[in-house]
């Protein structure tokens, strides 16, 4: 844990022209990049923390579990003494913060997971994934009398197996997959 926000908070010094003590602690260098960020761009920052739950799920039941949270209590505190700097702080994770009692020392936060303004904003919805579709694969018709789009299934499987639907539709499919014999015009 230690290791991998050590390599991060780097990036970020480095973008920021952050010089720290090689015996800073990782609670001073992320306060001093949230610093030197609102001074950089004169504004307020946004601090986005995705899936930060994930190294405690995964050194659940372990020896590391400890050392772990010991981290996060240490890092995370520093988001609400440098509130004056930040704009918001919006972290994401499948775990609620009223159920990890590491983070009491934020107890500055709301939890909008459950607010209906901000239901759509944590994934894609079924109208998105449909003009995703539409844009990339557009479908064909079987019938000029029912022009319901048909997708490529092999197209469509082949993107979700290869997480890349920006070239996966371009893949022609097989010849058994779609007989001549179906297609009719009337």
């Amino acid at each position: 844990m230690r290791s991998y926000l050590d390599s991060v908070f780097a990036g970020y010094e480095a973008k920021y022209g952050v010089e720290t003590k090689p015996t800073a602690s990782l609670a001073v260098r992320f306060d001093s990049i949230i610093k030197a960020a609102q001074q950089k761009i004169r504004l307020q920052v946004c601090v986005l923390i995705d899936e930060y739950d994930s190294p405690l799920q995964h050194s659940w039941r372990t020896s590391e579990h400890e050392k772990c949270t010991v981290v996060y209590r240490e890092v995370f505190a520093i988001l609400k003494s440098a509130d004056q700097y930040e704009r918001f702080v919006f972290i994401m994770g499948i775990t609620k913060f009223t159920q990890i009692s590491l983070f009491s020392v934020l107890n500055n936060l709301t939890n909008i997971s459950f607010l209906p303004e901000y239901a759509e904003i944590c994934g894609i919805t079924e109208a998105e994934t449909h003009e995703q579709l539409k844009n990339y694969y557009d479908g064909y018709h079987f019938s000029r009398r029912n022009m319901t789009d048909i997708y490529n299934p092999f197209s469509l499987i082949n993107a979700l197996d290869t997480r890349n639907s920006a070239t996966s539709g371009r893949h022609p499919a097989p010849p058994h997959s779609c007989p001549s014999s179906s297609m009719t015009w009337k």
